[in-house]
């Protein structure tokens, strides 16, 4: 790896060398790979194994305790099924490795916002809420209402009953004002795959939700949970779900994509099934609207549900769900 020779260190004897570095500089492009090389080699020689679901995830199995590490470049979760073994991980880490043991996990990936004295409320948006771009006062530190959308957007891919609050609230990020962030934070405050109205248009999200769960399900193999085959994949659309599972609509579909198909050789496999659901129980207007707290709670908990108290029983839960996938 060669870099150019930065100002004020110039040779003046030889200008137009450059300098060879002997190791990755943090900051440049080429550190975060070399780091993740090195991170790499260094689980795998200790036993662990790679996953190939997510590149990221270590899993180690000993003396019938499991430890799973994770990192996303220098930030790293590690958790095991014995607090000692994990202690004698982390202490093992830090000599082979300059690393520094934080303690428990409270900051992840930019996700932390001091709402847990903060009220409980049943839904993330009223339903009368009319949000403009004057109302309020301008935010003094517009960073923080910033950094909450970020971190919401990101978890609307595994809390979709949120999506819609997030994307609206979203629209006021250039000047955000108090009522934003009183709306923001509103979505921190509930206790805490895909929908459309057209048949092609659901075809397309059966397809991208058939990706994700045989995705999800190899991820949670290597995790050790058991999957219940065939994932339900549940469509309120009747048209989508015909040509899903019956090849005597081709001459409808050849205007789509080839590799939106992929939903058809999924159900004919046997590892997904597509089911047909009635629109009242379709959770679509989660992602469409603002809603009263009766109509929210009753479409939440048909995607979501509350958190088991440990690891080994959110893989079994995630395992179990799984195989109810709604789209």
């Amino acid at each position: 790896m060669y870099m150019t020779q930065p100002p004020g260190f110039i040779d003046p004897l030889q200008p137009s060398h450059v300098y060879k570095l002997n190791k990755a500089i943090y900051g440049l492009k080429q550190a975060p790979r070399a780091w993740f090389h090195h991170m790499t080699c260094f689980l795998l020689s200790v036993g662990f194994v790679q996953s190939l679901a997510d590149s990221s995830l270590f899993v180690h199995q000993f003396g019938g305790h499991t430890i799973y590490f994770l990192f996303y470049v220098d930030d790293i979760v590690s958790t095991c099924s014995d607090d000692r073994l994990l202690q004698s991980f982390i202490d093992a880490l830090g000599r082979g490795l300059d690393i520094k043991d934080l303690g428990n996990l409270h900051y992840f990936l930019g996700l932390q916002h001091d709402m847990l004295l903060s009220k409980p409320v049943s839904t993330p948006m009223s339903a009368k809420a009319i949000l403009t771009s004057n109302d309020g006062d301008l935010l003094s530190n517009p960073s923080v209402f910033r950094e909450i959308i970020g971190s919401l957007q990101n978890l609307t891919i595994t809390r979709p009953d949120i999506a819609f609050a997030v994307n609206y609230i979203a629209q006021f990020m250039s000047q955000p004002r108090t009522p934003h962030l009183i709306a923001a934070k509103r979505i921190l405050q509930p206790r805490l795959s895909s929908f459309n109205v057209s048949a092609e248009s659901e075809y397309r999200f059966l397809s991208h939700a058939s990706a994700e769960s045989t995705w999800l399900a190899f991820l949670l193999y290597e995790l050790g949970a058991q999957i219940q085959f065939p994932i339900l994949l549940h469509c309120d659309n009747p048209s989508a779900t015909y040509m899903a599972s019956n090849p005597v609509f081709h001459a409808c579909t050849k205007h789509i994509e080839l590799d939106y198909h992929f939903v058809r050789e999924k159900v004919a496999l046997g590892s997904h099934r597509v089911c047909f659901i009635l629109s009242i129980d379709q959770p679509a207007d989660l992602l469409a609207k603002p809603l009263h707290k009766h109509h929210h709670v009753l479409l939440t908990r048909k995607l979501v549900r509350a958190g088991p108290p440990s690891l080994r029983e959110g893989v079994r839960e995630i395992s179990s769900s799984l195989s109810k996938l709604i789209v």
